[in-house]
């Protein structure tokens, strides 16, 4: 029994020492926060067993929840992600043309919804999929040109920061030299960003007053950099008080109606803001400045749940489970659970599971010592009526009392069995709970090492790409340079006639300044000095030097020029023209 107290002990001690105590940190309303999150939880899970890219925000949910997501579920997302990106050639944001009546067809359109890019990096690189190679494609390289994404309005930086946060701004060489003056830098990012935040100390879609959906995703996005600069600091913590005074007095907040209709309490507004105040570390459940009419976000975003069922409702007039309302409210829990409670749905079940085996535990002790109580004082007292026989009415007492010793026997023993039985299951639960970590660290020391691997894979991009740009530049500049020689190049010409069987024929021969080779040399004749010159011939050859006219009209003056030509790139130079020189033929 001693053995079995201490093994129970070690079991109980593993626990708080693998995941911490349970009860002290946490608040008040801490089992509903916990149902919500198992329950919406294991309902996502069940019905995502084979994940499509439909169900992206679903499995951002559960990593970000830390609920363990199989092998098989993230190789069937990456398969459907590669067909998407198959299907449209790598190009998420390109819009098909559309059938005109004449049944012509209208060209692609690029729709500048890079934001799609940047969802899936940030999916890719939270599941352990590398964002740069899916079916041959990089989902990060589009984001590279910050003219592009910028086009989508304050939606593409936002998401687009949170994406290359993620995965360390690792863009090929060649997508940083296409992007060349316009790269997409963290500090382009953050700066726009910054620049962006309204009077009132929140930032919106449109408009001048803040609205709780963007102002929180732009919090979710600054977040990690609070400490990067003063600036950044005193944007996020006006924001913080923004998002105070946006809170109503049931605790959540309310979307702003493009259309100009009163604003509308809904879940995912509310899920935005809890995510940025648990990104920014401060407790939605219990920062005074997140709880009006003595309800907090956390509440609020309790009061859309529907116990049991795993689900949240968009609005409270309508309260039916909504998809977008559930993914959108359950990743704000993983958020607030992540940054604000430190802990997850692996760690928080085994906890569980732990408590649970500990109680069964100490209950099976405690029957099993109460029988072998039982048992002790019946076997005594047996012993007692045996040595007190003196009649066949004592010897029945005795015998009795034995029988009740051997039942007593029975049970304590059955009660060792079910302590014996308790103490496996808790040894099993220590197991199982021991398993779930490692798999959890597993997992987390895999996204840091590709995060660390993506940055130096980006340095060495970044360098790659600044030795082709300035290769670039280098050619840039000796073209320009001889572009600007060329033109600057003067030809002298001369002329010689001379007669052959009667007909007269002319030597023109020429010599240009400088060193700048040409390609080859125009030349041009009219019967007019200043005008009418018009090709007669171009030399196969830049190092031809000569050519002669045959067969001059008699009794005409012609006048001669040539200049060289140089192609650089697809683009012809023309050398200065040289002087005119004329020759005048006899009439004899």
């Amino acid at each position: 029994m001693k053995k079995f107290a201490s093994a129970l002990l070690i079991i109980t001690l593993a626990f708080v020492m693998s995941f911490g105590s349970a009860g002290s940190a946490f608040a008040a309303d801490r089992t509903q926060t916990d149902a919500a999150l198992s329950e919406t939880a294991d309902k996502l899970a069940a019905r995502s067993q084979a994940p499509t890219v439909d169900e992206s925000w679903v499995l951002y949910g559960l990593s970000m929840a830390g609920y363990p997501i199989s092998d098989e579920m993230i190789a069937s997302y990456k398969s459907s992600l590669e067909t998407l990106l198959e299907s449209k050639n790598g190009q998420l944001t390109i819009r098909p043309g559309r059938k005109l009546p004449d049944g012509t067809m209208t060209e692609p359109t690029d729709s500048y919804q890079y934001s799609e890019y940047s969802k899936y990096v940030i999916i890719c690189t939270e599941m352990g999929i590398d964002p740069k190679d899916i079916a041959g494609y990089s989902l990060v390289d589009p984001l590279a040109d910050f003219s592009k994404i910028t086009k989508q309005g304050i939606n593409g930086p936002i998401w687009a920061l949170m994406a290359l946060d993620s995965c360390g701004y690792n863009f090929s060489s060649q997508a940083i030299v296409n992007a060349g003056n316009s790269l997409t830098t963290k500090e382009k990012l953050i700066d726009l960003l910054i620049r962006q935040q309204k009077t009132d100390g929140g930032w919106a879609w449109i408009g001048d007053k803040a609205d709780p959906d963007i102002t929180g995703m732009v919090i979710r996005a600054l977040a990690p950099h609070y400490n990067d600069s003063e600036e950044i600091k005193a944007a996020l913590d006006r924001a913080k008080e923004t998002m105070s005074a946006m809170q109503l007095e049931s605790g959540d907040f309310a979307t702003i109606m493009e259309t100009g209709a009163d604003p509308t309490a809904t879940s995912e507004s509310t899920a935005q803001i809890v995510c940025a105040i648990s990104k920014l570390e401060l407790d939605p459940n219990t920062d005074e400045r997140y709880i009006k009419g003595g309800n907090s976000a956390i509440d609020a975003i309790l009061s859309y749940y529907f116990t049991g069922e795993g689900g949240f409702m968009h609005i409270k007039s309508m309260p039916q489970i909504n998809a977008l309302a559930t993914e959108q409210c359950f990743y704000a829990l993983a958020h607030y659970y992540k940054y604000v409670l430190k802990t997850d749905y692996m760690k928080m079940n085994a906890d569980k599971l732990a408590e649970e085996a500990a109680a069964a535990a100490a209950a099976a002790q405690a029957e099993k010592e109460a029988a072998e109580k039982a048992q002790k004082e019946a076997e005594e007292a047996a012993k007692k009526a045996e040595e007190e026989a003196a009649n066949q009415a004592a010897q029945e007492a005795a015998e009795k009392a034995k029988a009740e010793a051997e039942a007593a026997a029975a049970k304590a023993k059955a009660a060792e069995e079910t302590a014996a039985k308790a103490q496996e299951d808790a040894e099993e639960a220590a197991k199982k709970a021991e398993e779930e970590k490692e798999l959890r660290e597993k997992r987390e020391a895999e996204k840091e090492e590709a995060l660390k691997k993506a940055e130096e894979e980006a340095e060495a991009a970044r360098a790659e790409a600044e030795a082709e740009l300035k290769k670039i530049e280098e050619q840039k500049a000796k073209e320009e340079k001889t572009i600007k020689g060329v033109k600057a190049t003067t030809v002298k010409l001369t002329l010689k006639r001379a007669k052959k069987s009667g007909k007269y024929n002319v030597k023109l021969t020429w010599k240009k300044s400088g060193s700048y080779k040409m390609d080859y040399f125009q030349i041009q004749r009219s019967l007019k000095k200043s005008s009418g010159y018009k090709l007669i011939y171009k030399t196969k050859k830049g190092t031809v030097k000569t050519y002669t006219v045959k067969n001059l009209k008699k009794g005409k003056t012609f006048w001669f020029r040539v200049r060289g030509v140089r192609k650089v790139g697809d683009t012809k130079y023309y050398s200065k023209w040289s002087n005119k020189a004329s020759v005048k033929i006899p009439k004899k």
